[in-house]
């Protein structure tokens, strides 16, 4: 029994939909990234954009794909708040200059 008229072309569609999908979900983790630069900026861009690509990564062999850039974006973004309450002065994960900077005490304070 045949569904289709032409089953060679509903398959291509799939395909082409598929195709589509990838590149619809490549475009928001792009901007993911875009978003967690602004919400990070003492972070250095190629850190925010290797931790995206690690995890990215780990959902390969997801077969439910809708969510998967907003996945991404939590779990990278738990890991970088994690990493700067650990190693709040680490050069490594900051741009230069920015990194923050102990408060100082002033004389007219009372501790």
């Amino acid at each position: 029994m045949q569904f289709f008229r032409d089953e060679p072309a509903v398959a291509d569609d799939f395909r082409q939909t598929e195709v589509m999908a990838r590149l619809d979900e490549a475009l928001e983790v792009e901007q993911v990234i875009l978003r967690l630069i602004a919400r990070f900026p003492v972070v250095a861009v190629d850190d925010i954009n290797t931790r995206v690509r690690a995890i990215y990564g780990r959902f390969d062999d997801c077969k439910v794909r809708v969510f998967v850039p907003l996945l991404i974006e939590k779990a990278a973004r738990r890991e970088i708040e994690v990493t700067l309450d650990r190693q709040p002065r680490q050069g490594i994960l900051y741009k230069p200059d920015t990194a923050p900077q102990a408060a100082e005490a002033r004389p007219d304070e009372v501790a």
